[in-house]
């Protein structure tokens, strides 16, 4: 069935969409153009998918009130990424959500990507030309709006199955938990400064002055031409350029950069002539006591034989990041309940107990 293309955002009759929707999106993210943000949100009900068309709309209209309405039931696979875009943007968070990757990652699946998922239970193959494709063109192609609505109009249909699944393996109530956890987490934006760039501790601090003046300077020449930083010059080739003083002659023929930067190759020269010290901000010491450690290796085994036991990935029990918070607080305070209920049953059974 052929999508249908919404532009009309503000009279849209949302009433109509059922009490249970299929959502995915699709963005820029600095691939072809400077910044996130969104494109489209595709919304499939049983028989029908919509593509709304949200590219530079500054409001959304009843998309928010649909998407953050407890009522209706959203269907996603993956909310990571679309949960940020979507309240960096518009302030939108998402309730009453399932996540069929979450589903996957607790039947144990070791491919759980959208295609993968499609083609084992589908044999749906999704076009991969259109995985880096410029959604900010515009009109849109339809076979663009067709590979669009391929990724939400068969999430009712996997849903089911998934579900169908878990309740053999008594999992289905750990995915709603994980789903209901995934509607409050922190989903902030953040856009990569200089000091988030890999190695740069290895810097002396003049080099660390000068790779901050060359960073601020690509990032504001790739917003003014609209293009991603990595397009004006890849971040490597900017950590060689600060580890020297270059002449203005050299940054006129530098290689392997965007011809924008030999045509700025003033502003670059006197980027990394100015002299100036930097040093890097201490990072708040994370490091766990000697009882936390003990702790967090004593908890980290537990979890890899329930892991084992159960046939999943360690990090789908418990999450180094979880780890790290029940070493910090003594305790499995943090954890979900399923997590607790989990631990409490191997106990039980080293002990040579069994569970009633």
């Amino acid at each position: 069935m052929k999508p249908i293309l919404v532009n009309d955002l503000k009279n849209f009759d949302y009433e109509s969409l059922s009490p249970e929707i299929a959502v995915d999106i699709e963005c820029e993210n600095n691939l072809h153009h400077y910044g996130s943000y969104l494109s489209i949100i595709q919304i499939s009900v049983p028989r029908k998918t919509y593509v709304f068309d949200c590219l530079k709309k500054r409001e959304l209209y009843g998309l928010k009130r649909v998407l953050e309405n407890k009522l209706i039931k959203k269907i996603f696979h993956d909310v990571n990424f679309d949960f940020r875009i979507l309240y960096h943007e518009h302030e939108i968070t998402p309730r009453n959500i399932f996540d069929t990757q979450i589903a996957c990652n607790f039947l144990g699946k070791e491919k759980v990507g959208l295609k993968d998922v499609l083609k084992e239970y589908f044999g749906v193959k999704k076009r991969s030309k259109f995985q880096m494709a410029d959604w900010t063109k515009r009109p849109l192609p339809e076979s663009m709006l067709y590979y669009a609505a391929t990724d939400t109009k068969y999430l009712f249909k996997l849903k089911q199955l998934l579900i169908t699944e878990l309740k053999m393996l008594k999992r289905l109530a750990w995915v709603k938990e994980e789903c209901k956890m995934a509607e409050t987490e922190n989903r902030a934006f953040k856009t990569k400064t200089f000091d988030d760039e890999k190695d740069v501790s290895k810097f002396t601090q003049k080099q660390l002055f000068r790779f901050k003046q060359l960073h601020e300077l690509r990032e504001r020449i790739a917003k003014e031409n609209d293009l991603p930083v990595y397009f004006i010059m890849k971040t490597d080739k900017l950590k060689e350029c600060a580890r020297k003083v270059l002449s203005l002659k050299e940054w006129q023929n530098l290689k392997s950069v965007h011809k924008l930067v030999r045509l700025h190759a003033n502003e670059f020269f006197q980027a990394s002539s100015r002299n100036g010290n930097l040093i890097l901000a201490r990072k708040k010491n994370n490091k766990l006591t000697t009882k936390q450690k003990i702790f967090y290796q004593e908890l980290t085994q537990l979890r890899n034989e329930i892991g084992i036991d159960l046939k999943l990935q360690p990090h789908i029990i418990i999450s180094k990041d979880m780890l790290r918070k029940c070493a910090i607080a003594g305790d499995y305070s943090p954890l979900r309940n399923w997590q607790k209920k989990q631990i409490k049953l191997k106990r039980m059974r080293s002990a040579g107990l069994e569970p009633a």
